[in-house]
């Protein structure tokens, strides 16, 4: 205890808030795991001999990534072989939702999703008794950001898919799971995003007054447009919905991180994916010194995209509306984000483009 700072200072994988890290971490214990979950999911006999665990991502409260390097042979053979899995620990307490709908979405979009060489993570298993989920690694990286930096820098692109095709096919991605036709998870409305934004305006106005009221002003002004349009029908939606989580592999793609899974708006997915990309857009433009109007060229290359690859989007005028409303909430809060996190150059990009989704919501609505 440092009584002075208010602070609690623990040992890894010590966490008072995920009190199954340190089993989790254990590597006889994963062990164990490992022996009973890997032959089901695999559908083989795979003798687990070892397992190394490594620490993927710890940034934030009652979540933590895992990687597990497990080593085995499989029947009839002397060889090892190294398979890799990530196990996400969280205080969720929805593991087995998670793993059921994340088979579900598989086998509903499996066909589909060979069109465009996508594919998802296998789920190898839920333990609930560990708070932790299990899920195949999946090969490639996200390669968005850096094309996109790539091309407003004038440099080379990276060895990948054009910037307009990896787009694209984020569009097509979104379009598999929203017309998936899965209908677990919880529901997440557009009241619900306002809602979750309150404790951190008020955090804001206590230390910030000025900024807390700007971000309750933007906050009252997207209420007051959304209640202009018919909300969309719900559906799974991946709630977390960024370039970053799309990975590329030659002309390959997959999808990760599906801890936010719900059923939502679809605008919800496309509002999230235009406010990071703009976003992106704009902080690169900034520090290359550059002008251009290729983030508002993405956007719409990925909203053709979305739109063209079925017959889910049921009007596309309140599809637009609608994302642009979502957009609008993520892009506030990145701006909430970003002054907490002290960032003040993060917060005048992030509030110039909110601003700028602003009056386009005026004008369509």
């Amino acid at each position: 205890m440092i009584d002075a700072l208010n602070m609690v200072v623990h040992v890894w994988p010590v966490d008072g808030e995920l009190p199954t890290l340190v089993d989790a971490t254990d590597r006889r214990r994963m062990i164990d795991v490992f022996r009973e979950e890997l032959p089901k999911a695999l559908k083989l006999e795979f003798v687990v001999e070892d397992c190394r665990v490594e620490l993927v991502s710890y940034r934030r409260r009652q979540r933590c990534v895992l990687r597990y390097t497990v080593a085995g042979k499989t029947a009839g053979s002397e060889d090892v072989r190294s398979l890799i899995v990530y196990g996400k620990v969280t205080a969720s307490g929805d593991e087995t939702l998670k793993s059921r709908m994340l088979d579900e979405l598989r086998d509903r979009i499996l066909e589909r999703a060979a069109l465009y060489r996508f594919t998802l993570p296998r789920s190898f298993g839920p333990r609930p008794e560990l708070q932790l989920s299990l899920l195949e690694a999946l090969s490639g990286e996200a390669q968005i950001g850096p094309a996109l930096k790539a091309r407003l820098r004038g440099q080379p692109a990276p060895d990948a898919p054009s910037l307009e095709e990896m787009v694209a096919t984020c569009g097509y991605v979104a379009a598999m799971l929203h017309g998936s036709g899965v209908e677990l998870g919880r529901p997440r409305t557009l009241d619900d995003e306002l809602t979750g934004l309150q404790p951190q305006i008020a955090g804001a106005r206590q230390f910030v007054p000025s900024f807390g009221d700007r971000a309750q002003s933007w906050l009252e002004r997207i209420a007051a447009l959304a209640e202009q349009s018919e909300p969309l029908k719900l559906c799974l939606s991946h709630g977390d919905f960024k370039h970053e989580q799309l990975l590329f592999d030659g002309a390959g793609s997959g999808l990760v991180d599906f801890d936010g899974m719900c059923q939502a708006e679809p605008a919800l997915d496309l509002g999230k994916f235009l406010a990071h990309l703009r976003a992106e857009a704009q902080k690169i433009q900034r520090r290359a010194s550059v002008s251009s109007p290729l983030g508002d060229e993405l956007a719409e290359q990925f909203l053709r995209a979305y739109v063209s690859a079925g017959d889910h989007v049921e009007d596309e005028r309140r599809l637009r509306l609608r994302t642009t409303l979502y957009e609008a909430i993520a892009l506030l809060r990145l701006a909430l984000l970003s002054q907490q996190d002290l960032d003040e150059t993060r917060l005048q990009l992030t509030t110039t483009v909110l601003e700028q989704r602003m009056s386009a919501i005026a004008v369509s609505a």
